[in-house]
């Protein structure tokens, strides 16, 4: 029995090594596995529409797979290249275990206590990643 709990953080994970990253949560028997997107690594949703319906499969299974074989409390976080939409609706981690997304909040996550905490980045986060212009100051 161990003394300290354990956490499993997994991300961009393409569907191809599924099988691997099951026979890990099975034999180590995390107490917390994290996924922090993207979840089918290999189908880029924006740039292959086409691809939404074998996602959608995709996302499903892997979804009820990894919580029918975690113990414990399971994170799930899309990346920049998932359907949100589709992960809520295949998953049984809303509330409780929830979607976090690093992206727009710092996450302190206290898997003991089973408490998820956000912070909001500081002001200008947006500019310094690019996503808006920065504001003219003036002289």
């Amino acid at each position: 029995m161990r003394t300290t709990p354990v956490l499993i953080h997994i991300s961009d994970t393409p569907d191809h090594i599924y099988k691997y990253i099951f026979q890990i949560i099975s034999s180590v028997r995390p107490e917390f596995v994290v996924h922090t997107g993207d979840v089918v690594d290999n189908t880029k949703l924006e740039s292959q529409e086409h691809l939404s319906g074998e996602y959608s499969r995709i996302v499903s299974s892997f979804i009820n797979k990894l919580e029918t074989i975690t113990n414990g409390t399971v994170v799930l976080t899309p990346g920049n290249h998932d359907n949100i939409g589709l992960m809520k609706h295949y998953s049984n981690s809303i509330g409780k275990k929830g979607f976090y997304n690093g992206y727009n909040h710092i996450n302190f996550i206290l898997p003991e206590e089973e408490m998820i905490f956000t912070m909001k980045y500081p002001l200008g986060i947006s500019e310094m990643r690019g996503i808006n212009r920065p504001l003219f100051r003036g002289i």
